[in-house]
């Protein structure tokens, strides 16, 4: 019994990361990218600590759902908070990059991204998925009717996993190569590449922030 719904809720996980969450991704981890490609494992840590932060947030709204499935759906469905905090965040790392393009001298391809990047991509990754969605609400009804928190805890994990495994795979394996490569075939205008990211992200965040995209 409970391996057929294990498998149900990561194949709901699985079927919303490679429909409307690959694509929401899109505008919020390319410009990141575009900054931080300079190595594969730099691209790497960008996408793992968001997609950490996604399935963080999945693993709370089982655990919520399992003791407060309808005060959660009320919180999600009427609150703009998850939109208000994204958005801001987004608008925060556009500024940083900005800020580093600009001011901060320019390293080799080996240095690391930082301990406070890092923490950044993760909250984003974490307020990102926070939206009252088909599948969350799937993955709500499942955690709600759950026998045990543990079990909730486990649709949670399964759900996140199924969500990020291919924005892992796509964003982090596929594109940050190709990206790498367009920055050294246009090394001339990199910075101008890197600005143009920062105010595609800025652009991004006051979308998030007024509705105009839904996450």
């Amino acid at each position: 019994m409970e391996a057929g719904a294990f498998i149900t809720i990561f194949i709901t996980g699985l079927s919303y990361g490679l429909s409307l969450c690959f694509l929401s991704c899109a505008p919020l981890l390319t410009p990141l990218l575009v900054t931080n490609s300079s190595t594969l494992t730099a691209s790497l840590k960008i996408v793992t600590f968001f997609s950490l932060g996604r399935v963080l947030t999945y693993v709370t709204i089982s655990f919520l759902a399992y003791f407060f499935s309808q005060s959660l759906k009320n919180i999600l469905n009427s609150s703009q908070i998850w939109h208000i905090l994204t958005g801001l965040t987004v608008v925060f790392l556009s500024f940083k990059i900005f800020y580093d393009t600009l001011f901060t001298q320019s390293c080799a391809s080996s240095c690391k991204v930082g301990t406070i990047k890092n923490s950044n991509y993760f909250l984003l990754g974490f307020l990102f998925s926070f939206n009252l969605c088909a599948p969350n609400l799937a993955l709500i009804a499942f955690s709600a009717n759950s026998p045990s928190p543990i079990l909730a805890l486990i649709y949670g994990l399964l759900f996140g996993i199924g969500a990020v495994l291919f924005t892992l795979l796509f964003y982090g394996f596929f594109l940050s190569p190709i990206i790498k490569e367009l920055l050294l075939q246009f090394t001339r205008f990199k910075k101008s590449i890197q600005i143009a990211s920062a105010l595609l992200l800025f652009i991004t965040g006051l979308f998030i922030l007024t509705g105009s995209i839904k996450l």
